[in-house]
């Protein structure tokens, strides 16, 4: 079987990233405040304008593209994914010049993400960058199912592609209900061997 895998939400969890440093930008600055802790995106999060998002990033983001920790249990439970004869194909819509990366590493984000998936002992047989389109990239490379948290992408993907939602604050919608959803590395592994 082949598996698709995120990065963002998926492999780390960027929604705690964003509350932790979100709020300490907010002291920081002396305005803004908590919004909806259950947001996706710090705009939405913190009512923050795009030019203060964007500074969040270039202030904090080698923090958390450099340094951020793995989910727990993702690397045993993919070494035991890839035991099992599965492939895994790491799908992230990160690429270099994203103007989501901090300045002085943005043209530095594909291998950034190789060391930091290295240093946290993912293995994988592919990765695909800047797949906006996942479900052009899943379609592509023959993913079985494809392991997702964005609502954008689930919507899309949950119409053509086996997907399993990895349960955030933020799509935990009424529509996706009758989608697999797992709320840990552990829950995944049961679902595709299942």
């Amino acid at each position: 079987m082949k598996i698709g895998i995120d990065i963002d939400g998926v492999l780390n969890d960027i929604h705690a990233f964003i509350i932790e440093y979100g709020i300490k930008l907010c002291g920081e600055l002396g305005k803004y405040k908590m919004e909806n802790i259950n947001a996706q995106w710090s705009k939405e999060m913190f009512g923050w304008p795009t030019e203060t998002a964007h500074e969040l990033w270039d202030k904090y983001g080698d923090e958390f593209y450099v340094r951020t920790s793995v989910r727990e249990f993702a690397s045993e439970v993919i070494k035991k994914l890839k035991l099992d004869n599965n492939e895994i194909y790491i799908i992230t819509a990160r690429c270099n010049g994203d103007d989501w990366f901090p300045i002085g590493i943005k043209d530095e984000a594909e291998e950034i993400t190789v060391e930091w998936l290295k240093e946290n002992q993912i293995a994988y047989d592919k990765i695909c960058f800047g797949s906006k389109d996942k479900v052009k990239v899943c379609k592509e490379n023959d993913i079985d199912v494809m392991i997702e948290d964005d609502p954008k992408n689930i919507d899309s993907l949950i119409e053509s592609i086996s997907t399993i939602i990895f349960d955030n604050p933020y799509n935990r919608l009424d529509k996706y209900n009758k989608v697999a959803r797992a709320s840990n590395w552990n829950d995944i592994y049961d679902m595709v061997r299942k």
